[in-house]
């Protein structure tokens, strides 16, 4: 099994920044570095050449704070309020190995279903733990969301 464990953020600020980054990053980003600067947390976001021109524009609307303008202009680093952002859920990548057997049915099942293999998954997993006696409510709700199909609760 191997893991990969980073703290990734997803913005959701209403704003023109916000949203400009969200765009840009639908999937979260994983920030670059984490300061503070008149008393609020900000962290450094990396950017490409391409979505420079996106940032410009938006990074001027008045809504922007001024610690994130004023960075953008001395250096052209890019530092967003991280109360303008959530946490999104860390997920890690597994390799299993099953017998052929039980793949070859998993996979006719899929055809048959709107559910994912990674879905499947995460509901194997969290199912195993809950019928072996994980009282943890944190995996009641990733297997009921992930059962139930919640949108955005379980990404896999």
């Amino acid at each position: 099994m191997s893991a990969h464990r980073e703290t990734v953020f997803r913005c959701v600020a209403q704003l023109p920044l916000g949203q400009a980054i969200r765009i840009l990053n639908p999937n979260g980003f994983e920030p670059l570095e984490v300061e503070t600067a008149q008393g609020a947390e900000y962290c450094m976001l990396s950017y490409s050449d391409d979505e420079r021109k996106v940032i410009s524009e938006a990074i001027n609307h008045p809504s922007t704070p001024a610690p994130s303008r004023d960075s953008w202009k001395e250096n052209g680093s890019l530092w967003l309020p991280i109360a303008w952002c959530e946490e999104v859920p860390m997920m890690i990548a597994i390799e299993l190995q099953i017998p052929v057997e039980l793949m070859d049915s998993l996979q006719k099942h899929l055809e048959q279903s709107s559910k994912s293999i990674d879905q499947v998954g995460v509901q194997a997993i969290a199912l195993y733990l809950i019928q072996n006696g994980s009282y943890n409510p944190g995996v009641s709700r990733i297997y009921f969301n992930s059962l139930l199909g919640c949108p955005g609760e379980v990404e896999a």
